[in-house]
């Protein structure tokens, strides 16, 4: 699956769209690390058909990493 568009609201004007290709989960941990990141944000769910209350992408993240995970949705 690949992001193809972000939707920001106009006040925010000093943002970067940032690409990567491989597990999702693990290039957000490793652009974390790169960038020196306390804290992800992140959805629930992602866009898949998953009935369960966190997608596969929340559920690693929060078993993966040492860093404040916070699950929005």
């Amino acid at each position: 699956m690949i992001l193809r568009s972000v939707v920001l609201p106009r006040q925010i004007n000093d943002y970067k769209r940032i690409v990567k290709l491989g597990d999702p989960f693990e290039k957000i941990v490793e652009l974390a690390d790169k960038l020196k990141i306390d804290m992800i944000i992140m959805g629930k769910k992602g866009i898949g058909k998953s009935s369960s209350e966190l997608g596969h992408i929340a559920q690693k993240g929060l078993k993966s990493t040492s860093k404040l995970v916070v699950l929005l949705g």
